[in-house]
């Protein structure tokens, strides 16, 4: 009886997206083992560097620092909409480094084999519109930022040692940027902050965090590369590789629901 009635819940609570977390829990009413059924409902995992291929977007599941302390992180994909979730735990609140990032990736990442789309890499001397339209929910009870994040290289292939820096808009943030926040940019008629430093690997990193925070909208992301070219930030003979949308994971719980993330490249 109990097994009959599941296919119509899950039904029912996928097609709330706002639901679609607590589908998990209420299956496991019903079910001891609830990854007998997440097999048939959803593309999921909570392994690391776990990527699941959605149309000319991946979805990345990156626990790259869990030795520093972390319980879970996890990525789900269901199949009955284009929605995408992900859910952390148990990160280490007394270290202040990033533990994870959980992501929708869109071109070519340097680390990756191929590109998800034909149109990245692009030279920006050549680009003309690079717009996004996003829309999510996200909670959480640690820090954790919400941005885009594209990677500029030096050439055309995109590999590790051809990226020349990395361009991150922090659309919401509890928390403070590394590095020296050097002044604020108007862009599209929105305040941000301002803040430059570097990755490990010793590219520039440079931090454009929203004074208001946002969580659906437009993103003109040409914009923010012509600014940040017009004051001598980046170098116009550049490439965008790619782009990643998701969050950036340093201590505490929390969930992330991704309704919308497209990207329209001229």
């Amino acid at each position: 009886m109990k097994r009959n009635i599941l296919p119509q819940l899950t039904h029912k609570f996928l097609q709330r997206t706002d639901l679609a977390i607590i589908y998990l829990f209420v299956i496991g009413l019903f079910i001891a083992d609830i990854s007998q059924c997440l097999v048939l409902i959803t593309r999921y995992s909570c392994q690391n560097n776990t990527q699941i291929v959605l149309d000319d977007k991946i979805l990345q599941n990156n626990v790259w620092n869990k030795n520093s302390g972390i319980s879970f992180q996890c990525v789900f994909a269901p199949i009955f909409n284009t929605n995408v979730i992900w859910v952390w735990d148990g990160m280490n609140a007394e270290d202040h480094s990033v533990k994870s990032t959980a992501n929708l990736l869109y071109g070519f990442l340097p680390w990756g084999l191929y590109s998800t789309t034909p149109k990245l890499p692009i030279a920006m001397n050549a680009l003309h519109t690079l717009t996004s339209h996003y829309d999510f929910f996200s909670s959480g009870d640690g820090e954790y930022n919400t941005a885009f994040r594209i990677y500029l290289t030096n050439s055309k292939t995109s590999h590790p040692k051809h990226i020349n820096s990395l361009v991150e808009i922090w659309l919401t943030s509890n928390e403070k940027p590394n590095g020296q926040h050097v002044g604020d940019m108007n862009i599209d008629d929105q305040e941000y902050e301002l803040w430059t430093g570097s990755e490990q690997n010793g590219w520039p990193r440079i931090i454009l965090k929203a004074k208001k925070f946002s969580t659906s909208g437009t993103l003109h992301i040409e914009q923010f590369l012509a600014t940040l070219l017009k004051r001598g930030r980046i170098s116009p003979d550049l490439y965008v590789a790619c782009i990643r949308f998701g969050d950036e994971i340093i201590s505490g719980k929390g969930l992330t629901i991704v309704r919308r993330f497209d990207v329209d490249v001229r």
